[in-house]
């Protein structure tokens, strides 16, 4: 991408409309006229580029994702692992370069296991080369991962939670499954929380299940902007202390932590039960800080000591890129999602004194960079525009504000915004936000 002619596009908010021939179709619970029962039934009927609207409810299923659709979900919208023999409640496999999944507002819960050598992850993402953006998720994985990506090549995850609850031990390999898996591929997060299971007891064969790790990632890149991440705590399981879990394990991987926190899990409460350090990073692997990043060891669960940051071996390494990372910090669409002919707010987060250039674009593509420009450009140069700057006070907040244009053109299309600091002691982008365009 060239990057000259960012400075040039015109200061004019222009929300791109979705493609011409995009349809919207609508799941409640029950269905109804043009209503469909089950979302994957509207999955399936979807065509690429269609969006899906879910209602607030249950939905008792499991669904794969195999083309470019977007499922926008309404609070209160419940996707529960049914029980069956499927893999999963949600799959996302075999996108191609150019294609583009969004879900966004979903509750997703995970399944229970039972049975030796299952794997039933609560979202896993298959072989795909292009896009999948998680916006807005509250996930409860239960006995197994919550996110597992093999071989994807640009995973975001944005304001969501992921929260670990109870933890399984395979019993083929005693093993406690981490809250997020990534295998030979890209994550980037933003403004989410992530926290691992705890340490649990009786699991399958096994005595006992350690903390989780809140990222387990292999052969994989992972960015995690404005992000808290903790590993699974500790517990006191049949008179012995079980370990606690680390917030980041890393096997051949980069890590870069842009603001936030990374904690390692504490020790079981009351008891001399070491905690976890933050990241675990075997040879091959590289660990990057920002400078307003906070990584720190759990602490003993009698507080009598605190892990070391990092556990590093065989080569792995830390180093500080001396940035401070600023990011989107806070996104108030007033409406369910970004109405249309309604006010949208955008809280920005920096240094103080910042200028920042604020960036809109209907998709993400493939990064670019800048040098000396902490970070990577997201947006896809395609519908590209300018909306302005933005000055941080002395405090290092600012705000943006803007109505979305009351076009029923708009509606089912997606606003993905990004700023640039190009210039003062920070240069950096900014995290990407989504915010999706509704009636």
């Amino acid at each position: 991408m060239q990057h000259s002619p960012l400075f040039a596009l015109p200061g004019v908010l222009a929300l791109a409309a979705a493609p011409a021939l995009a349809a919207d179709l609508f799941v409640a619970p029950g269905g109804g006229p043009s209503t469909f029962a089950t979302i994957g039934a509207a999955v399936a009927a979807a065509a690429p580029g269609d969006q899906i609207y879910v209602a607030p409810g249950q939905y008792v299923e499991g669904f794969t994702i195999d083309k470019s659709v977007s499922i926008f979900a309404e609070p209160g919208a419940v996707l529960r692992h049914p029980f069956s023999p499927l893999p999963t409640p949600l799959i996302v496999r075999d996108l191609g370069a150019g294609d583009s999944v969004v879900i966004s507002g979903l509750r997703v819960n995970g399944a229970v296991g039972s049975l030796s050598g299952t794997f039933y992850p609560t979202i896993r993402l298959i072989d795909n080369a292009g896009s999948v953006v998680l916006h807005a998720l509250d996930v409860h994985p239960l006995h197994f991962s919550g996110i597992v990506a093999e071989n994807s090549a640009r995973v975001l995850l944005l304001d969501s939670t992921l929260t670990g609850t109870t933890g399984f031990v395979e019993s083929t390999a005693c093993q406690v499954q981490p809250l997020v898996r990534l295998e030979q591929s890209t994550l980037f997060a933003a403004q989410s929380q992530l926290v691992a299971a705890p340490a649990t007891g009786g699991q399958s064969t096994c005595l006992f299940a350690p903390g989780a790790a809140a990222i387990q990632a292999t052969d994989s890149r992972a960015v995690l902007a404005d992000c808290e991440v903790r590993g699974g705590t500790g517990g006191f399981i049949l008179f012995q202390n079980t370990p606690a879990g680390p917030a980041v394990r890393a096997i051949s991987a980069e890590i870069e932590f842009r603001a936030g926190t990374a904690e390692g899990g504490a020790g079981a409460s009351g008891t001399a039960g070491a905690g976890a350090s933050a990241a675990v990073a075997s040879a091959g692997s590289l660990v990057t800080l920002s400078v307003d990043s906070s990584v720190v060891g759990g602490a003993a669960g009698d507080s009598s000591s605190t892990a070391p940051p990092f556990s590093l071996s065989g080569g792995a390494s830390v180093v500080s890129n001396g940035v401070l990372f600023p990011q989107l910090d806070v996104v108030i669409p007033v409406g369910p999602f970004g109405s249309i002919g309604q006010p949208v707010a955008l809280g920005l987060n920096g240094h103080p004194g910042d200028r920042h250039f604020l960036f809109l674009s209907p998709a993400v593509a493939a990064s670019s960079t800048l040098p000396f420009v902490a970070g990577e450009f997201l947006l896809d140069p395609v519908g590209l525009t300018y909306l302005g700057r933005v000055a941080l006070d002395g405090a290092g907040a600012g705000e943006w504000n803007t109505v979305v244009p009351s076009s029923v053109s708009l509606i089912g299309s997606r606003a993905f915004f990004q700023t640039l600091a190009p210039v003062g002691p920070t240069p950096a982008f900014g995290n990407v936000v989504l915010v999706p365009i509704t009636g």
